[in-house]
């Protein structure tokens, strides 16, 4: 492993990177948001600030002792599927009726501490989270040199603030190009299938299937 600062920066900006990118609970309310243009930037900022907390439990403090197969990491995977296919038939059921459109045009202007709620929930009740954060971030920190740490935390969260704000406005931006029913049934269905599949990749990382 290389231990030059930079290159323990960008071991850990790849590997959120490569985890973060993928469609899951907190990029589709980051979205919702961006596209109702309403509060982003504290939607945006309570998930990043959630994503440094549980990465710096599993770098700092747990990540050495979460390993792929063990207790705690098939509780939490078997919570993060559960929590994956109840978001897919939700979404399923969001293009069927057509939903979600009209729940993104009221959700146009409301108050903050709702939406900061709805933020802090889709994050700390979503298993799925905390197995990406401080089972596979962790877990792989653990690895890393107690000197070296701070610098692939670092690159961990440059990414995290990266993504979360260029999706959150990058989506607000775009809000036009949305703004139909249509549309949100396509990508409720999208989506679901996504969520299933991201069900699918926890099952096969956790019990190894």
């Amino acid at each position: 492993m290389n231990s030059l600062p930079i290159g323990i920066f960008l071991q850990g900006a790849a590997l959120m990177l490569s985890l973060i990118v993928a469609i899951g609970a907190q990029n589709i309310f980051v979205i919702s948001q961006g596209l109702a243009k309403n509060h982003v930037a504290a939607v945006c900022m309570v998930c990043a600030l959630s994503d440094a907390v549980f990465t710096a439990v599993g770098i700092f403090l747990i990540g050495g002792a979460l390993k792929q197969g063990s207790l705690l990491t098939q509780i939490l995977g078997i919570g993060g599927i559960i929590f994956l296919l109840c978001y897919a038939l939700s979404s399923f059921f969001s293009a069927y009726k057509g939903s979600h459109f009209a729940k993104i045009q009221n959700s146009a202007n409301s108050p903050l501490a709702p939406v900061v709620a709805k933020a802090l929930a889709v994050t700390l009740l979503n298993p799925h989270a905390y197995l990406d954060t401080v089972v596979v971030v962790g877990s792989l920190g653990a690895t890393i040199a107690d000197a070296q740490k701070p610098w692939f935390y670092v690159g961990v969260m440059f990414v995290s603030f990266a993504w979360f704000f260029g999706l959150g406005y990058g989506s607000r931006a775009l809000s036009k190009l949305f703004a139909s029913s249509r549309a949100w049934r396509i990508i409720d269905a999208l989506v679901g299938v996504l969520m299933l599949y991201m069900a699918y990749l926890i099952a096969k990382f956790v019990f190894k299937i």
